[in-house]
């Protein structure tokens, strides 16, 4: 599955034809992440379903794998079969994609949550895309962090400053 976008399936639609497709990112400073995923409406941007928090981490990766996390369980509300998920970490790519963590063992509980997660869909991919296809995710991550705000909605409602 190559890493452009494939159509999304809506709030309570599955299509097994159509993977369930999210962004996600991580912001970090210091030991603060804010981490977003966004399951974009091309048709209007601002109708677009966010999730964001921010907590305190140990390190770039665990930061990676909370947006990923994150995707997964909004994909499980969701009750879809296929699930794509864009992440511009290509370490956190790679580990999905071989199943394993090259280094990282810190961050292993969180990578096994997310492992398992991943059986409740008949398939999940996680791709690499490039930053400059991330740039939305990556503007509410970092407003995640330097907020300390958590949300859930439709990015118009729950991040209006984005301009939404």
């Amino acid at each position: 599955m190559d890493s452009h976008q494939m159509g999304n399936a809506g709030p309570g639609f599955s299509d097994p034809n159509v993977p369930w497709c999210c962004k996600v990112d991580a912001s970090i400073s210091d030991d603060v992440v804010g981490f977003a995923a966004i399951q974009i409406n091309d048709a209007d941007v601002g109708e677009s379903l966010v999730y964001f928090g921010w907590t305190k981490v140990r390190g770039v990766l665990e930061g990676e794998l909370l947006g990923i996390a994150l995707a997964l369980r909004m994909a499980k509300e969701r009750q879809t079969a296929v699930v794509k998920i864009e992440t511009d970490s290509l370490i956190a790519a790679s580990a999905f994609e071989n199943a394993h963590l090259p280094y990282g063992w810190d961050t292993y509980p969180l990578f096994r949550d997310c492992l398992n997660l991943c059986k409740s869909f008949d398939k999940v991919s996680v791709c690499h895309v490039n930053r400059e296809n991330n740039v939305l995710v990556d503007a509410l991550a970092s407003w995640a962090r330097v907020h300390k705000v958590e949300a859930t909605g439709l990015l118009r409602d729950v991040a209006p400053s984005c301009g939404y």
